[in-house]
């Protein structure tokens, strides 16, 4: 069952109907069989491996405040799961084990989706028993309804142990909340089907194939690729809180329009915000107050270690390292040279927004690039004067750009940008309206149609952070 389909959105439409017939102290039962059934129809090697680390994080929960051991080994045990499932793949993509004549592929078994992302919110659910913050679960059903309710499992937002417990026998149902959740995932809906996967074709044409493209065509494919993510990661996202509001159910806020920052530390506040949250409270802040005396030394090893594990956390390959590297030092740059100032001046917002947008772009390509074959290729043209310019822009540059750019590529391509750059010059309003806590036909009207009308069906794309 793909997250995105008929299939889904009957499932969740079932969910949210039942959910809403059922007394308020049965409903986090009931999302939790829904969450345990939905993980186990997209991945049911997945519903075993979450059941499993639930129950080993429940138990070892309950032991970690009086034994140091316990705390240790539960840590690495979430660790060592992020580990191997992400990179497993990555050492021997062929691994198989053959037992009495029987040929097992452990890649066809560990398919754990959102794993990661599962991983480290039992992190900080350990970590926070151990500096006394929460009190370890007791209820274990309580325990897996947080760790697997589905709307925010596969790509976040991340959440904290204590920010879904409340809602264990005490989720009530509102009407404006609904709407507003309603209204949400629509745009999350438009968001990825009509941008994000309209995108993917140009993304796939410059990065996926073994062409020595020019190093323009590649920095622009950057730049497609930002707005790719950000308009697949934000639009889940969107849907997940939507989901969740529909079912009386608050989630963290994950973006807040990250590209429209004026720096790269802006940039970080605003992008991937829950996740940032953890990064930052369990990583940054340790490391700089452990050297609080140095503030910019402390400041600067916060950054490099946290910029480091989260490069770590995306993927082991070369890649996630250098888009690591490429913040450190963008962020160490700003730590260092740029001064603070809170008038800015026009010219200079424009500047600090074009550079925000290049920098990002320009990491980027590393990000999405996974084989260090076709960086090689990619980054031959990219770094070279005399190749970075096309000398053919109709072959060299639109024709992968639109994915042939005939006539009806050139349509596609350009309907595709002119949603893609008039959602983000009204971003706030759109924004607004999203959460607004009525129901509009016209709103409503407008999404479905856009949807029906300009979404990609045929094929549809997983979501990007579906893979981590």
């Amino acid at each position: 069952m793909s997250f995105v389909s008929l299939s889904t959105l009957l499932f969740i439409s079932v969910v949210i109907a039942v959910n809403a017939l059922l007394p308020k102290n049965k409903r986090h039962y009931w999302l939790m069989l829904s969450s345990l059934a939905f993980i186990s129809l997209l991945s049911w090697q997945s519903g075993i491996v979450l059941t499993l680390l639930s129950s080993f994080n429940f138990l070892f929960g309950k032991r970690i405040e009086s034994s140091r051991i316990a705390y240790l080994t539960s840590i690495l045990v979430n660790v060592l799961a992020i580990v191997a499932f992400n990179y497993i793949g990555y050492f021997n993509e062929n691994l198989s084990i053959q037992i009495q004549e029987v040929n097992f592929s452990l890649n066809e078994f560990i398919l754990a989706i959102g794993l990661s992302f599962y991983s480290i919110q039992h992190i900080a659910y350990l970590i926070d028993i151990k500096k006394n913050k929460i009190k370890p679960e007791t209820n274990y059903l309580h325990c897996l309804f947080c760790s697997t309710y589905f709307p925010k499992l596969i790509s976040g937002p991340v959440t904290k142990h204590q920010e879904l417990i409340g809602y264990a026998g005490q989720n009530n149902l509102d009407k404006k909340l609904f709407f507003s959740g309603f209204n949400r995932f629509l745009l999350g809906l438009f968001k990825k089907l009509v941008v994000a996967d309209s995108l993917a074709p140009s993304i796939h044409s410059i990065f996926d194939f073994n062409n020595a493209y020019p190093g323009l065509t590649i920095l622009t494919g950057g730049l497609l690729f930002t707005l790719q993510l950000y308009f697949d990661f934000s639009g889940y996202s969107d849907m997940a809180i939507g989901v969740s509001n529909m079912l009386g159910i608050k989630l963290p806020e994950n973006f807040n329009m990250p590209l429209r920052a004026l720096s790269i530390g802006e940039f970080w506040r605003k992008w991937h915000m829950s996740l940032i949250r953890f990064f930052t409270e369990y990583i940054f802040y340790p490391v700089s107050y452990y050297f609080r005396k140095k503030k910019k030394l402390a400041a600067a090893l916060g950054i490099i270690l946290t910029f480091l594990v989260s490069g770590l956390w995306h993927g082991i390959g070369l890649t996630f390292i250098i888009w690591a590297l490429c913040h450190l030092v963008y962020l160490m740059f700003e730590l260092i040279l740029l001064k603070r100032n809170k008038s800015i001046s026009v010219p200079r917002k424009i500047l600090g927004w074009l550079y925000v947008i290049l920098a990002v772009s320009f990491s980027n390509i590393f990000f999405r690039i996974k084989s260090t074959d076709l960086l090689l290729l990619k980054c031959k043209n990219l770094f070279s004067l005399s190749n970075f310019i096309p000398k053919d822009f109709a072959t060299e540059f639109f024709a992968p750009i639109a994915v042939g750019w005939h006539q009806i590529e050139q349509f596609n391509f350009g309907v595709t940008m002119f949603f893609c750059l008039s959602f983000l010059l009204f971003e706030k309003k759109l924004n607004l309206l999203s959460k607004r806590e009525e129901y509009s036909v016209i709103y409503t009207y407008l999404f479905i149609m856009l949807i029906i009308v300009f979404g990609v069906f045929s094929n549809s794309e997983q979501f990007i952070y579906m893979q981590f």
